[in-house]
């Protein structure tokens, strides 16, 4: 069980800033780890491989997306997005604890 919660964190993509221009878009492969998306400035459109819902994100709105699926976001305006892996206290989380919500 160790060995396989070490293996999940080193796939786990790391907490970054995207700071994108109107049109721009970016993509991440969650690659096993559900992430979180926060609009830090701006309005993001986001998309998920296998998510029928696209969502929209506006200044303090988060989105926590599957563990599974290439996730697109798509800068709207000027912005900035912060995204980082779902954890809780120093563990991640495994990737069936967490699916796709938007929060406001």
């Amino acid at each position: 069980m160790l060995l396989l919660l070490a293996a999940f964190r080193r796939t786990a993509p790391a907490a970054q800033r995207w700071s994108l221009p109107a049109n721009a878009t970016r993509s991440l492969e969650p690659r096993g780890a559900c992430v979180r998306l926060r609009s830090v400035r701006g309005t993001w459109h986001v998309t998920q491989a296998g998510d029928a819902a696209d969502h929209l994100l506006g200044p303090g709105d988060e989105l926590v997306t599957a563990a599974r699926g290439r996730v697109v976001a798509w800068a709207l305006t000027d912005g900035e997005l912060a995204v980082a892996p779902v954890t809780r206290g120093r563990r991640a989380r495994p990737p069936t604890a967490c699916a796709p919500a938007l929060r406001r």
